[in-house]
């Protein structure tokens, strides 16, 4: 249950993030920061420490959906003869940054997640005074 909670909140900022870059020009911050709340998730998905199985899971699902909700919320405002080809360019925009950016982020922020965790269980990294 976990997995699909985390899942979908990825897919949240992944779709955020794919539809940023295809509205790039319209933004009025850097490109950079709507990726944040998709690494954020991610962390927090090695932090809770999930299986590999798991957070490979919660990666796919937000891999995968990212791209079609961004379509579908970029190509919402449209009339439905311009929608398909907007949603198909899209699609194809999200694509390229799902592998060229997404993927490898999505790899090291759960990877970073769990080496928090190690230093949290192993006492390395302590939150609190003593």
């Amino acid at each position: 249950m976990g997995v699909i909670v985390y899942g979908l909140g990825a897919t949240l900022g992944t779709a955020l993030a794919c539809s940023a870059v295809s509205l790039r020009s319209f933004l009025s911050v850097p490109l950079w920061v709507v990726f944040i709340p998709a690494v954020l998730v991610w962390i927090a998905c090695g932090v809770r420490g999930f299986e590999p199985e798991g957070m490979m899971g919660v990666g796919g699902i937000s891999l995968v959906g990212g791209p079609l909700i961004a379509s579908k919320i970029v190509g919402l405002p449209l009339a439905a003869a311009e929608r398909w080809a907007v949603g198909f360019n899209v699609i194809r925009n999200s694509l390229a940054t799902t592998l060229v950016v997404l993927l490898p982020l999505c790899l090291m922020s759960l990877m970073l997640g769990s080496t928090l965790r190690g230093a949290m269980e192993s006492g390395a990294l302590r939150f609190t005074r003593r």
